[in-house]
């Protein structure tokens, strides 16, 4: 959150994944900092065969 603030402006969403503690927690974090979150699904399996896993392509399938 300390990097967050001052870094970015208008508005502001953040898709966190996941449904466990950790998201949970951000989440809370998030929302108490006055920034709309929502759950984004996590890319299913099958569709990341053959092209590997980075954090760019999390990124990628989350936004679409």
């Amino acid at each position: 959150m300390a990097w967050l603030q001052p870094n970015i402006r208008g508005e502001r969403i953040a898709a966190v994944e996941g449904t466990c503690t950790y998201a949970a927690t951000i989440a809370h974090t998030l929302v108490g900092a006055h920034i709309e979150v929502i759950v984004a699904k996590p890319p299913r399996w099958k569709d990341q065969t053959g092209r590997g896993k980075s954090d760019e392509i999390d990124a990628i399938a989350a936004a679409i």
